[in-house]
């Protein structure tokens, strides 16, 4: 599918002519970094990286102003002369998300003590985290705006431009010919009595932004105990009575003012305020008493509150907190996600516990929202300990909110009793847990490393000291992925994985204790693609010599054998003369790797047998003899010793198990005292299930044929076929009478099922002759998000055809057999649909039919005119400027015709200017069959044809269908009709 990104942009505001270009956008309000530890991610996973040398007076941490408003200082050292650098400077530096942007905005206070050798630049880094450039000197910039003020810094051609207040400052210097993905703030000074202190607070990329309370602090209303109500913080320590803040900030490049900030419940809706603002930036103090406290106590609303920025009835950004009440026998719970951080495809697990619960005098709900309000997942809770589990294949990226509702039954109070945020996200995540293989228990504190070399992402650390957990996340899908593991005592497999899409990769780790005793072969049965382990396989093992055995895996796939003189190759060593030199002293043999209790020890007289553990010990492994004084034998005396040895024997094993392929035998050489590590990879047995449907109707085909990585066909009267099929993306195509074909690319991880939309043959058109040409009806799906890609529902869109590239209404409709009710639909009716929770709705229509699309409601009302040449349009409401992102800007083809004579040529070419194409397939249908079809692996840039003969009411269908890293999918169809025309 090709996916097309429209952005509207309401009430713009220009301020000198400016081209701003953003992606990746990223803000923080430096309220929710862990311990206000700006490295440790907040909940949006931004990361910073600061320093100071404090011993000097440097400074670099959040402080709190107002009521729980936090922001980030920093000054620089004074002189000390034990630093390599006397002069140190202070700093913060974004180190995640990277942030493609032109438009860079902060809210900035500085104060200034002194004029000696004061510095304040401004860096920025490219995405690989080098310096792009420094600014020049900026403090004499501070002196003259000392207070709150919103900094900008624009990016135009190769100069970086600063705006203060919406007003034009001055070029920051130097040059930057990339677009910055970091920034750093950063203040020097050399006296101890000369400083400049810099507070920064919103920095962003994006637009408005708004803030209130930390999200570890609560409003609590005590119902038996009134004098303990209050606004309280993270250590359950009252830290207001009556107030609490919200906070905002608002650009001006670019950017309209926000008019209104909206309080209201989170699940209900229920606006509790309403606060007219004009200002950019500005606090706004709240008494939550005279907001939340009412006389009945069943008035009170409790639970989520969000704070919404509005600009024109539309919600620009948001933050949120949490009220809630106690009494003396109140029932209580919590909730809380397993992790917090999924990736589209993970299983999420959902905690809930329940504190002296009363079922038979209150119901126990869990529910899961998006940022939006939408509930995604509803279940009630039956016990104490209630484990829940959500899959997220359908959730889309943002922000999660799991919800532990009590309802008290003889008065219907219902209340949001404890709360817990996720964040969904559009990635590779790797995790599991570590294990010692052999005894089947976990193994905490195993040192994990897990690289994705071509993207240059690379995570490491030690699993979970109490449950021996790991997951590292932010890798790409269709890039190898290295994992690594190791512990003292410890043997790991390590190995290297492909992800083919993005999602939860489950890789537990299987480590084995070293092995001491030898020969042996130990090992793992592992399973493609990420060496998991294979309980119960068996395995067979055999000699060059013809001994063989049997073996069974235990439940983590571990396998050891010790092997013996029945099972290595051997010979006899007779009469070998040692001296045993002092008692107690080891005196090497000629040989080692000797079998266990095959060894006879005697005098060189009368050939007296000596006993071991008695007169003397033996070392088997390393071929080793000692005598023991107070035994019968003599030190410095020379004896004879028989013994058979181990040679080296070479081993055939052979895994297999039910559910996977049969495994080519693997070939082990063993030597006398050595222990064999062994690693065996199956892989499974997947099956895909193909099942084909009518495009607009979505009915059943049962007779259909399947080609499957074009070298396995199938067909089926009966409405599916099935392969087994290897990890990875497959090629289908499927096919069926009246139909032309669909062309797809299916990732495969396991066993599926997948269904081919089919579109029917257009009917045969009375008339003269004459050349049609056009695309084929397709489904549009349209989803509106507002910058932070939270959808907005219930929205209406409208679309109208106004007219078609032919000119002929009449012409269309004979050439794609669209009659009466069907001509209607597309010539006169507008077509329409409603967005769910997802934002999203979907119409069918047609490419070369000019329609005019109104998106209407929640404050949305604009109009724009399409040719519907994508399958996806994503519709953004922001307020930033201007733009269009689309796939065609970097997948770019041409899907032409040329008469020549009695001949067509039909023709596509193809530039992918990501080089991330990894398939394409080209082919070319007449009415009843397949003419031709062409592969390319790994090309970017394509041009193909194919001759057909231009015959009288003849029809052809010529398109392509590629795999794109990026985009998925990108496929199209052109359809020809050759007719005579009356």
């Amino acid at each position: 599918m090709v996916r097309k990104v429209l952005i509207f942009f309401f009430a713009i505001v220009f301020v000198a002519t400016l081209s701003i270009s953003t992606a990746s956008a990223f803000y923080d309000t430096f309220q929710n970094h862990p311990n206000d530890n700006v490295s440790l991610p907040n909940e949006y996973n931004v990361v910073w990286h600061s320093y100071a040398d404090t011993e000097y007076g440097g400074i670099a941490r959040i402080e709190t102003k107002d009521i729980g408003n936090k922001i980030f200082h920093i000054r620089g050292e004074a002189y000390s002369s034990h630093d390599d650098d006397p002069w140190e400077p202070s700093w913060i530096r974004l180190s995640y998300p990277p942030s493609y942007s032109e438009h860079w905005i902060v809210l900035l206070k500085s104060e200034i003590t002194g004029n000696q050798y004061l510095e304040f630049y401004v860096k920025f880094y490219d995405k690989d985290g080098n310096l792009i450039n420094s600014s020049n000197n900026l403090v004499s910039t501070l002196r003259n705006y000392s207070g709150y003020n919103i900094w900008e810094f624009v990016k135009t051609g190769n100069n970086i431009y600063l705006y203060i207040n919406g007003t034009y400052v001055r070029d920051i210097g130097k040059t930057y010919p990339q677009v910055p993905y970091f920034i750093e703030f950063n203040t020097r000074r050399l006296y101890s009595n000369h400083w400049v202190d810099v507070w920064i607070d919103e920095p962003t990329t994006d637009d408005a932004i708004v803030e209130t309370f930390p999200h570890d602090w609560y409003i609590l209303r005590h119902w038996d105990a009134p004098e303990t109500s209050g606004l309280y913080n993270g250590n359950d320590e009252r830290v207001e009575e009556h107030d609490f803040t919200i906070s905002y900030m608002v650009p001006y490049v670019a950017t309209d003012p926000c008019d209104e900030i909206k309080i209201k419940h989170f699940t209900t809706g229920e606006v509790v305020n309403i606060t007219s603002i004009s200002d950019r930036y500005g606090t706004i103090y709240y008494n939550f008493t005279e907001m939340f406290f009412h006389q009945d106590r069943y008035d009170d609303k409790y639970g989520l509150y969000f704070v919404e920025l509005m600009r024109d009835e539309n919600v620009i950004n948001r933050d949120y907190f949490y009220f809630t009440w106690d009494k003396v026998d109140k029932p209580s719970g919590t909730i809380s996600w397993d992790k917090d951080n999924y990736a589209q495809g993970d299983t999420a697990r959902i905690h809930v516990t329940l504190t002296d619960a009363d079922f038979s005098s209150y119901t126990y709900k869990g529910y899961v929202f998006d940022i939006y309000g939408n509930k995604k997942e509803e279940w009630t809770v039956k016990s104490t300990d209630d484990w829940h589990e959500v899959e997220l294949s359908d959730y889309e990226e943002g922000v999660y909110y799991a919800i532990l509702k009590i309802t008290e039954k003889s008065t219907g109070l219902e209340w949001d009793e404890a709360y817990d945020t996720a964040v969904v996200a559009e990635e590779v995540r790797v995790g599991g847990v570590s294990y010692n293989a052999r005894n089947m228990t976990i193994l905490p504190e195993t040192y994990v490393k897990v690289e994705q070399p071509t993207t240059g992402t690379s995570n490491e650390g030690l699993t979970n000291s109490t449950t021996a957990e790991y997951e590292f996340g932010g890798y790409e899908a269709d890039e190898p992925i290295r994992v690594n593991a190791s512990k003292e005592g410890f043997v790991h497999n390590n190995f290297t994985f492909t992800p083919i899409i993005t999602g939860y990769y489950k890789t537990n780790l299987f480590l084995i204790p070293a092995f001491n005793n030898s020969p042996a072969i130990v090992g793992l049965v592992q399973s493609f693609p990420t060496f998991q382990n294979v309980s119960n396989a068996t395995i067979f093992i055999e000699s060059e010599t013809g001994w063989n055995t049997t073996l069974q895996t235990n439940a983590h796939g571990y396998f050891e054998l010790l092997l013996d003189n029945e099972s290595m190759d051997t010979e006899n060593v007779i009469n070998e003369t040692f001296n045993s030199s002092e008692y107690d002293t080891w005196v090497l043999l000629s040989h080692n790797g000797i079998a266990a209790n095959t060894e006879r020890v005697t005098n060189l007289s009368d050939e007296t047998p000596y006993i071991r553990g008695t007169d003397y010990e033996i070392d088997y492994i390393n071929g080793k003899i000692k005598v023991l004084e107070g035994g019968n034998m003599s030190n410095h005396t020379e004896y004879h010793i028989d013994y058979e040895r181990y040679l080296t024997t070479t081993f055939t094993l052979n895994a297999s198990k039910e559910g996977y392929k049969p495994c080519d035998p693997l070939t082990v050489t063993v030597d006398p005292t050595e222990v064999e590590y062994v690693y065996i990879l199956l892989y499974p047995i997947l099956t895909l299930t193909v099942k084909a449907k009518d495009a607009s109707t979505h009915a059943t085909i049962t007779d259909f044929k399947v080609v499957l990585d074009d070298n396995r066909m199938a067909e089926t009267e009966n409405g599916s076929v099935t392969f087994t099929v290897d990890y990875g993306i497959h090629k289908v195509e499927v096919s069926a009478d009246g139909y032309y074909s669909s062309l797809d690319y299916v990732a495969v991880l396991e066993s599926k099922n997948y269904t081919a939309y089919l579109t029917p043959f257009s009917a045969e058109a009375a008339g003269g002759e004459g050349v049609g040409i056009s695309y084929p009806p397709h489904q549009v799906e349209f989803q509106v998000v507002n910058v932070f890609g939270n959808p907005y529902t219930n929205v209406q869109i409208t679309a109208t055809p106004l007219s078609t590239t032919t000119g002929s209404w009449d012409w269309l409709f004979s050439l794609f057999g669209l009659r009466n009710e069907s001509a209607i639909y597309y010539e006169n009716q507008t077509i329409n649909c409603t967005t769910d929770s997802r934002g999203a709705c979907t119409m069918v229509m047609m490419e070369n039919v000019e329609y005019e699309v109104k998106v209407q409601g929640n404050g949305i009302n604009e109009t724009m005119r399409i040719y519907p040449k994508s399958d996806y349009y994503r519709i953004i409401i922001t307020g930033a400027g201007t733009e269009t992102l689309k796939s065609e800007d970097y997948v770019k083809f041409n899907l032409s015709y040329e008469k020549e004579d009695d001949e067509l040529n039909l023709s596509l070419v193809y530039n992918d200017l990501l080089n991330q194409t990894q398939n394409l397939t080209f082919y070319v249908y007449n009415s009843t069959t397949l003419l031709y079809m062409q592969n390319f692996t790994n090309q970017s840039n394509i041009s193909t044809h194919y001759i057909v003969p231009y015959k009288a009411g003849e029809e052809y269908l010529w398109g392509f269908s590629a795999y794109h890293s990026k985009f998925g999918t990108v496929a199209r169809n052109r359809i020809i009709t050759i007719q005579w025309w009356l």
